[in-house]
């Protein structure tokens, strides 16, 4: 097995780790959150004080932060399309922690979404491929700062839509798709940041240095054979 087979390996296991404590954590803090006083928008750092004397909103908070690191982690090992794809799919493991070990009931219509979402990231995995060239090429810096420039711009807008009369949406959804863009936001700076980078680039050279085949012993002629040719006229 390559360099490179063995560090998308690890980027999955990463991933598979970071996406079970990513949602470990939201849990947790969703228990935490619904003891603590109810968040007002008008006073940010008191509702954030408040949500921190919460046991379960810290200790969500502690294992959101581990999940973060094997994020990076994954991302920085596997390619974007396959990591992703299996973080992604930690909704799998939302639902089933939810309704086993923390009293949700989840009805038919939410578990065929889940199997839907489910197969679909499968799908996304298996037809994402895991070679060296496409699955770790840089993005374009100028197309990475338009992206990002206009996602911040939606996500600044769906949070502050509470104060926009005009959007009927229920606030919970809004903040929903702001957290995802948020997501999305960090997952494409992190692939681009020089701690990533430098690892990708790494892993392709020693992938490309291991499957060059060795060179014969006979293809040359050792130096001082080389140099006594040379001598003769």
């Amino acid at each position: 097995m390559s360099d490179v087979s063995v560090a998308v390996a690890l980027g999955l296991v990463c991933a598979l780790l970071s996406a079970l404590g990513t949602n470990l954590a939201f849990l947790f803090k969703h228990r935490g959150a619904v003891a603590a006083p109810d968040v007002d928008m008008r006073h940010p750092l008191r509702s954030a004080i408040d949500l921190f004397r919460s046991r379960w909103w810290s200790i969500g908070w502690g294992v959101a932060a581990v999940a973060f690191a094997l994020h990076v982690a994954a991302l920085s090992l596997a390619p974007l399309s396959i990591g992703q794809a299996v973080l992604a799919g930690g909704l799998v493991f939302l639902a089933v922690l939810a309704e086993r070990f923390f009293g949700f009931q989840l009805g038919r219509r939410q578990w065929i979404g889940i199997g839907l979402v489910a197969v679909s990231l499968t799908l996304l995995t298996l037809t994402g491929g895991g070679g060296g060239g496409g699955a770790h090429a840089d993005y374009s810096l100028a197309g990475m700062i338009i992206f990002e420039g206009i996602a911040v711009g939606v996500g600044v807008l769906l949070v502050s839509s509470h104060v926009i009369e005009r959007i009927r949406a229920q606030p919970s959804v809004l903040l929903g798709i702001a957290a995802g863009l948020g997501f999305g936001i960090s997952d494409v700076a992190i692939r681009r940041s020089p701690v990533t980078s430098t690892g990708r680039s790494t892993s392709s050279a020693r992938g490309a240095s291991s499957s060059s085949p060795p060179r014969s012993s006979r293809s040359s002629p050792p130096p001082a054979a080389s140099r006594s040719a040379t001598a003769w006229p």
